[in-house]
């Protein structure tokens, strides 16, 4: 890894663990539910561990990202850190036969950034608490997420791999963003049957995501016959 790459890892690394070593002082907003938590926790390492290679970029998408979103606005902020941080390791050991501690701290700190900033916006003290104004706020959250979790890693790949790295979150960007926009929905229509998510709502889209997981990997995997193993790091949550 060339050092301008490194440099940045280890800025994500330390902001990541800023939010995290902070994140127990910023969790009164909601009464811990531990059934509901170990429920999020579960399926979205399961869903993490449904991976599919993404074309012309040295990286992964996964499947959790509607369990993502649905911790962000039913779990408090540490708890939704735990959830999505596991689930960002899970993808990386998922994909690897050989682990690079650098890589696992990258995923994992980019990860709690990303999620940290969604958690602040969705969470936002507003006037109005209609089911109008908590779609907005999910869609600003969801949107948030979207460019924290995808710039760096198009970033620290140009440095690493010398592309241009606006070109690399492009191609991301094109990848991806469907995935989120139907995440971003399910998480929504999720809110609109209950505005609290017990365990049950979650393992009931299970199904869902497995069906996106399907027809992502049988898609990419036509247009990866032929390309060469990915080396870099996992988009992780995407």
């Amino acid at each position: 890894m060339k050092s301008s790459a490194k440099v940045f890892v280890v800025i994500i690394v330390l902001a990541g663990l800023a939010v995290l070593f902070s994140a127990p002082f910023h969790s009164d907003g909601l009464s811990p539910q531990w059934g509901r938590f170990a429920a999020f926790l579960i399926l979205t390492m399961i869903a993490a561990g449904m991976h599919v290679r993404l074309p012309r970029i040295t990286g992964s998408m996964s499947v959790n990202l509607p369990f993502i979103l649905l911790a962000v606005t039913q779990l408090s902020l540490f708890e939704a850190l735990v959830v999505a941080c596991s689930s960002a390791v899970v993808q990386y050991l998922s994909m690897r036969k050989r682990v690079e501690l650098s890589k696992v701290a990258f995923n994992f700190c980019n990860m709690a950034n990303a999620v940290a900033v969604a958690h602040l916006i969705y969470n936002a003290p507003v006037a109005d608490s209609g089911f109008g104004v908590q779609t907005l706020s999910l869609a600003g959250a969801a949107a948030a997420y979207f460019f924290l979790n995808t710039a760096p890693v198009a970033i620290v790949i140009a440095l690493t791999e010398g592309k241009n790295a606006a070109k690399t979150w492009a191609d991301l960007f094109l990848l991806t963003y469907p995935y989120y926009l139907l995440s971003a929905g399910m998480a929504a229509g999720a809110l609109a049957i209950s505005s609290n998510p017990m365990w049950e709502l979650p393992l009931v889209t299970m199904p869902l995501v497995y069906g996106v997981y399907r027809s992502y990997k049988r898609y990419f995997a036509k247009q990866l016959e032929g390309e060469p193993a990915a080396s870099m790091t996992a988009v992780a949550g995407r």
